[in-house]
């Protein structure tokens, strides 16, 4: 009697995460899930491919992030409160013509017969389904996303010189926050670089929705001053200062150029960051 040995198949293995692929291919892009986890983990595979995505909790807040600012993909999830995927899109097809509206991808957990093709009527250009694998992601930013690039003004991803750390970091401030005592086994610099790292995409967030707003627009600056003092980020809170001074006195014309100045300090800042947090 022959005995035969069933072998375990094994997962194929997990697309490696290209670290390069933002700067192969920039774009602009938009998250929209109302579920935490969902955002925590898409925000974390795209800014591990080089990205920082803006996020909206619903349609509404969709179609309110697309009018204060241009995206070239927009992650879309079908089920969400107040006003779903499908209805966004479709408002989004009716208020924009196709060659200024984002590439919109469609997020959904069912994974139903005719799902696909919901999505697509109501607008949309593609569906992946969750749970969200990075291989599907990463062929679907390759898919749209070597389009918008080329029809994008490439100005707009015109990359600065590097600044040196001394320009971006007080490192005397720096060496201060490594000698202070640690809290429950975690350096006190490596817990405020978390927090850092954590805060300010939230805050550039809130700008870029506010630059209409004088007053938001000086209080988001503010509180983004009063972190980057306390980190030692002193380009940022040179930028931070400016814009503040700006929506203070009412005056909110060079607050998008001032908002690209401190997104770029920030990217610059948070390379010279991450090596510090391990140290």
């Amino acid at each position: 009697m022959s005995i035969q040995i069933q072998r375990e198949k094994k997962a194929p293995p997990a697309p490696a995460l290209d670290a390069d692929f933002a700067r192969r291919l920039p774009l602009r892009l938009l998250l929209a899930d109302d579920n935490p986890i969902n955002q925590k983990v898409g925000l974390s595979v795209l800014n591990k491919l080089g990205y920082r995505a803006d996020i909206a909790n619903n349609g509404l807040e969709v179609l309110q992030a697309l009018e204060q600012k241009a995206y070239d993909i927009l992650f879309l999830d079908v089920q969400m409160p107040e006003m779903d995927g499908l209805e966004a899109a479709r408002r989004i097809c009716e208020r924009w013509p196709a060659e200024k509206r984002p590439r919109i991808i469609a997020m959904t957990g069912n994974a139903l017969m005719g799902d696909r093709e919901k999505c697509l009527q109501a607008g949309m250009d593609d569906y992946i389904s969750k749970p969200v694998r990075i291989g599907d992601l990463q062929s679907a930013l390759e898919r749209w996303g070597v389009g918008r690039v080329r029809k994008t003004d490439t100005s707009f991803f015109t990359r600065p010189k590097p600044l040196p750390a001394d320009q971006l970091l007080d490192q005397a401030m720096i060496s201060e926050l490594r000698e202070m005592p640690p809290d429950n086994g975690v350096s006190m610099l490596r817990e405020l670089i978390d927090l850092f790292l954590e805060g300010v995409p939230q805050r550039l967030t809130q700008m870029g929705q506010n630059l209409g707003s004088a007053e938001q627009l000086a209080f988001e600056a503010h509180a983004l001053k009063s972190m980057s003092m306390n980190m030692g980020a002193k380009r940022i809170v040179e930028l931070s200062r400016k814009l503040e001074e700006a929506g203070r006195a009412g005056s909110v014309a060079d607050a998008p150029a001032l908002l690209k100045e401190l997104e770029s300090a920030f990217a610059q800042t948070r390379v010279h960051l991450l090596p510090l947090r391990d140290s």
